[in-house]
């Protein structure tokens, strides 16, 4: 993986809720703390784009998806730094 590449991730969220904020704000924080490289990241809130979510086969929330680089890897569910860190490729 070239580290100069861009890492890119969508994060599927339903609404504004606690339990997505809370998603939100952890992917953030590890990508920040621990990412050495570029990354852009997207937030896609099921109930605004379901076509979007339908057409990346999004069963269930919080989801997220790297994107690029490949292979693309997906974590659903509770994401603790340990979960979005496997994600992201950079886990234990």
């Amino acid at each position: 993986m070239d580290a100069t590449e861009e890492m890119v991730l969508e994060l599927y969220v339903q609404g504004q809720s606690a339990r997505s904020n809370a998603a939100v704000e952890t992917v953030r924080r590890v990508c920040e703390s621990e990412l050495r490289r570029p990354y852009r990241l997207d937030v896609i809130d099921i109930l605004q784009d379901p076509g979007r979510v339908a057409k990346a086969g999004i069963i269930a929330t919080p989801a997220l998806v790297r994107c690029q680089p490949e292979p693309i890897l997906r974590t659903v569910g509770r994401l603790t730094d340990k979960r979005v860190r496997q994600g992201l490729g950079i886990g234990e």
